[in-house]
């Protein structure tokens, strides 16, 4: 009887330990990094709820013909970013979001960062996207993206993934944020929105394999904090990134 006592209070005495190294291991691991951890699961309906409303279907007519995509809108009067490749040499676009139709003219554009910044007239009451601060974004982070993927009628469509990497560059583009979210045509200008609801970045293009590759699920986006740059640089007062 009591050596069996005894092996029972040798046992808990190695569980507590376990648990207490554990524990200390975390907090070593945390002051020393500055992880902690996470709040608990996306939740991707709430955060859709927040953004979807602002995010609206670009249609344009170019000198290719005709060009679909997406705009996140950034100003209840009427303000939105796309990407530029998006408008090619249009000046004006048909917007479609969950409350409306809108014909929206180019106010400014930059190529060699692939956004434009449009402006609906007399518009009042949009519903907008809060910007987010793309430089606190962290590798493995959840996030979706939304947008008018393949020009399908109705509501944007909604994306999950996480972040696969920063500081990516494509042939047009560097210091992108990269992500296995789904990217598909038409999503372009799109949100990429983190767990907070915040977009911290503008989808830009999806990775296209030549006959000898096979890429899947490899998206850029343009972080939150050059789409800022950029658009006060042109003149709008936006707030964030």
């Amino acid at each position: 009887m009591r050596y069996t006592a005894l092996v029972a209070a040798l046992v808990l005495m190695s569980v507590i330990g376990g648990v207490s190294g554990a524990v200390g291991m975390h907090r070593l691991d945390q002051a020393a990094t500055g992880w902690t951890s996470p709040a608990g699961p996306m939740n991707v309906p709430a955060v859709v709820a927040a953004v979807q409303p602002a995010v609206m279907r670009i249609e344009v007519t170019v000198s290719a013909g005709r060009m679909a995509g997406s705009g996140i809108v950034l100003t209840p009067t009427g303000d939105l970013v796309t990407n530029a490749h998006v408008m090619q040499d249009a000046t004006a676009a048909r917007l479609t979001g969950l409350n409306g139709t809108y014909t929206a003219r180019v106010v400014a554009k930059s190529p060699a960062d692939d956004l434009a910044w449009l402006h609906i007239d007399d518009a009042s009451g949009l519903p907008v996207a809060r910007l987010g601060d793309s430089g606190a974004v962290r590798v493995g982070e959840d996030v979706v993206a939304i947008g008018n993927g393949l020009d399908l009628a109705g509501a944007p469509s909604v994306t999950r993934g996480i972040v696969s990497a920063l500081g990516r560059s494509t042939d047009s583009l560097d210091g992108l944020i990269q992500t296995d979210a789904a990217i598909s045509s038409g999503n372009s200008g799109g949100a990429l929105v983190d767990p907070t609801g915040a977009v911290i970045g503008i989808t830009s293009e999806a990775a296209v394999g030549n006959p000898s590759t096979t890429t899947e699920n490899i998206g850029f986006v343009i972080p939150s904090a050059r789409v800022v740059s950029v658009l006060r640089g042109l003149g709008l007062a936006v707030p964030g990134g």
